[in-house]
């Protein structure tokens, strides 16, 4: 007896036809109007709180603004192309994509509805102490800390994310060689709790990544590693143009950031140098919501500000909190 033949149903067919298409452009012609919205695409679904929070504060009366994910940085750019397709009115939109290594070599040029990130991507402005601090206060409650323990916070934590981005820039400047080379690597199968032993005290983490670590990191990727003479080259670009805490991949400064958080609790007496607990906090953070809970409360990129402003002159307000000219 001979096997019935398998017929696809419609949702079948359906998907199959949305293997090729733009889902999120897809999502935004079926709800789009011209009522009082702005459209903003980013990349990462992580992204999409913060910005939209960020942008709707921003709106004068009556305007809202809906934010989408499109995966990755090619289809930002896709999502751009697709929206034009259609005829919609550009005014509205505006588009958010990672800086990655693509500055390093020379400038990147973009079109004036695009954003780029100042670092590798969104995480390498929001973790700072300014953020920290903030943290502290909005999620653990800390309260009666003078500003001089304020700022002996941030700067114990600036210093803290430097070690920890000088420890791991060997891979780094490997990965950002890699990048040039065309060299089709996985970063996200990186997993950043395996990058750099954090120590339970004030120090947290110390010295470079040791030769062997860096090999096997290369090994486990299935990648080449670079000679010494190409990573030199690629060491020298990166540290003409940025510090290593604003080019180290943004998600591993996300995963210090929490991590620090972690061991803070245990040496909060020795960094601010009083008697002082640090309450517990009420809400865990981590590397999957860290942008969702953390993003707003170490203050916006100025260079942020700045485009939204010039590229929603009409519906947004200034940075100083007068009406846009």
């Amino acid at each position: 007896m001979n096997d019935l033949q398998h017929e696809p149903d419609m949702l079948e067919i359906h998907d199959e036809a949305m293997r090729d298409v733009d889902t999120d452009v897809h999502d935004l012609l079926l709800g789009y109007t011209q009522d009082g919205y702005i459209y903003l695409f980013v990349e990462g679904r992580g992204d999409v709180s913060f910005y939209r929070q960020v942008i709707a504060a921003k709106l004068k009366n009556g305007w809202r603004v809906k934010v989408y994910s499109s995966g990755n940085r090619k289809k930002v750019f896709k999502s751009k192309e697709d929206i034009l397709a259609h005829d919609l009115d550009m005014s509205r939109f505006a588009f958010v994509v990672d800086r990655d290594f693509h500055s390093v070599d020379s400038d990147e040029t973009v079109s004036e509805e695009f954003y780029i990130t100042d670092g590798y991507s969104l995480e390498n402005s929001l973790c700072s102490g300014e953020l920290l601090v903030g943290i502290l206060e909005a999620y653990y409650g800390l309260t009666g800390i003078t500003r001089a323990e304020a700022d002996i916070i941030v700067e114990h934590f600036n210093q803290a994310n430097s070690r920890f981005c000088s420890f791991i820039a060997p891979l780094t400047f490997q990965m950002a060689s890699w990048r040039f080379k065309g060299a089709q690597v996985q970063f996200t199968t990186i997993k950043a709790n395996s990058l750099a032993p954090i120590q339970e005290d004030k120090q947290l983490v110390s010295g470079v990544m040791p030769s062997e670590k860096l090999t096997a990191q290369c090994a486990a990727l299935n990648a080449d590693q670079c000679s010494d003479a190409e990573i030199s080259s690629i060491q020298t670009k990166i540290l003409e143009k940025y510090d290593l805490s604003e080019i180290t991949r943004g998600k591993f400064v996300a995963w210090f950031f929490c991590k620090y958080l972690e061991v803070l609790p245990s040496i909060f007496k020795e960094v601010i140098g009083a008697d002082k607990n640090l309450p517990k906090a009420n809400v865990t953070i981590g590397a999957n919501n860290f942008t969702a809970l953390c993003g707003t409360h170490g203050g916006i990129p100025e260079t942020l500000w700045r485009f939204l402003n010039v590229r929603f002159p009409d519906f947004s307000v200034a940075i100083d909190g007068e009406l846009a000219a």
